[in-house]
């Protein structure tokens, strides 16, 4: 009776109705992330202490997280490391390579999406994002908070059911399902305290009723530094790995290149956040958070 239901699971996992299927498990991120692109331009569009502006922190950081975590690293991954599935190494005899090793796959050979990190995991494990909203926020009550534990609990089952059943269906290894998650959640949780400083920025929405000037949609323009950044990095792994391969050494004009877009990414991407910082620095913010359990 399980095995007979495990490709029902298997389609619910795969399918998409953006693709002209049923819906899947997958397309609930996507609307979900819809919802929030939705809610983040009301909260550009909407200045001073309004409902919206006060969710367009929390709002960014989902965005800026779903398209660093479950695109712009999975996929340069992918092209670089070009790691072979299961189901070519089991059925076809194609050789077996570690996480963190170079597979046989090449970017010469068009371009493949190979198999580490677990893009279907990456993308279900965006809903970690709401448990940082929830769960991080010091200006919710305790219940709320309590709530964004829950959430994270049936994120981390959510992408590991998915990833499990890329395994059983021999699209992806272990590591592949492990390594997204984890990448995930490192980046997620860099974003969220560390780079866009959410918490903070709540807590000086909470004590000013509104937030100081600040760079139009600087979200969107951080979320575009960093791509060329990935792109750069991606450049330098695939011009390095065509030494190691004796073949495609042209490729190697990709290097400099890529130190060229990794220079540029990180001394814009620096500042811009130095810009946003000073912005709300010179306006009375206070880095130093208090927990608080009133309600935003």
């Amino acid at each position: 009776m399980g095995q007979a239901q495990w490709p029902l699971v298997e389609a619910l996992m795969n399918r998409s109705v953006f693709e002209g299927e049923s819906l899947g498990a997958n397309d609930l991120v996507i609307l979900f992330l819809l919802a929030v692109t939705f809610v983040y331009y009301k909260g550009c569009r909407t200045p001073g202490p309004a409902k919206w502006a006060a969710r367009r922190a929390q709002s960014g950081f989902i965005l800026v997280s779903a398209l660093v975590s479950a695109v712009y690293v999975v996929h340069s991954l992918k092209w670089a490391l070009g790691r072979a599935r299961p189901d070519l190494v089991i059925e076809k005899g194609m050789a077996f390579s570690h996480w963190f090793a170079y597979g046989p796959h090449f970017i010469t050979d068009g371009i493949y999406y190979g198999s580490f990190p677990s893009g279907h995991t990456a993308q279900m494990f965006i809903l970690m994002t709401g448990a940082y909203v929830l769960f991080g926020d010091p200006l919710y009550s305790r219940r709320v908070r309590w709530l964004g534990g829950l959430w994270a609990a049936v994120s981390v089952i959510a992408s590991l059911a998915m990833g499990l059943t890329r395994c059983i269906s021999l699209s992806h290894w272990l590591t592949d399902i492990l390594g997204s998650v984890l990448m995930g959640w490192i980046i997620m949780h860099l974003l969220y305290y560390h780079i866009l400083r959410v918490p903070a920025q709540r807590q000086y929405m909470a004590e000013h009723g509104t937030m100081p000037k600040l760079p139009d949609a600087w979200e969107v323009f951080l979320s575009i530094h960093l791509f060329v950044g990935t792109l750069g990095a991606a450049m330098i792994a695939i011009g390095a790995r065509s030494l190691t391969l004796h073949k495609s050494a042209w490729l190697l004009l990709l290097v400099p290149g890529g130190i060229g877009f990794l220079w540029l990414a990180w001394n814009r991407a620096a500042a811009l956040l130095r810009t946003v910082w000073h912005n709300l620095g010179g306006a009375g913010f206070d880095p130093a958070l208090r927990d608080s359990d009133a309600r935003p």
